[in-house]
């Protein structure tokens, strides 16, 4: 007997509906070398979990630009780390408290890279991730930008991350 590997259908062909794992004023003026922990999104307080994925073991991180004019030089990136927590959600993995354009902002290597091109980036525009593997329990997201420049403050529409669940079925 065959066995079939399929995407599982869903919503718009994802496992489950996208959701902001990073949105509001989080990302507004962060500059190159800077990072931030996600304070919003899904929750209101920056958490999210297997169930907001719906046990997906793999996804997309999408950045949606929010402000016009942002341009990150030739090479650049976002850099993000998942802050996983080991007690369902009441403390995080921590930070290096002098993230800096030599200094990763954790010590191992980013969950997930957005690159980018060097060229202004206009409001609305998105890119993803490669393909990465979610966490299985409550975490805090942690972005630091290493695109070159400062990213803009949005004003009344601000850049975002979202997180892209899929899934095959045997």
């Amino acid at each position: 007997m065959a066995t079939n590997f399929l995407h599982a259908t869903g919503t718009n062909g994802l496992l489950v509906s996208a959701f902001a794992i990073v949105d509001s004023t989080d990302l507004d003026s962060l500059t190159n070398g800077s990072a931030v922990t996600s304070a919003t999104g899904v929750h209101s307080n920056g958490q999210f979990s297997q169930t907001d994925t719906g046990s997906a073991q793999y996804g997309y991180v999408m950045l949606t630009v929010g402000n016009p004019g942002w341009t990150p030089t030739a090479g650049g990136c976002l850099t993000g780390w998942f802050m996983l927590s080991q007690d369902g959600g009441s403390n995080f993995e921590t930070s290096n408290a002098t993230a800096s354009t030599t200094v990763a902002a954790v010590a191992r290597p980013p969950d997930f890279v957005i690159p980018l091109e060097g060229a202004a980036l206009s409001t609305g525009t998105f890119r993803f991730s490669p393909l990465i593997r979610l966490p299985w329990t409550s975490c805090k997201t942690l972005v630091q930008n290493n695109s070159g420049a400062t990213l803009g403050n949005g004003g009344t529409t601000h850049a975002t991350l979202k997180i892209i669940p899929v899934a095959d079925q045997y």
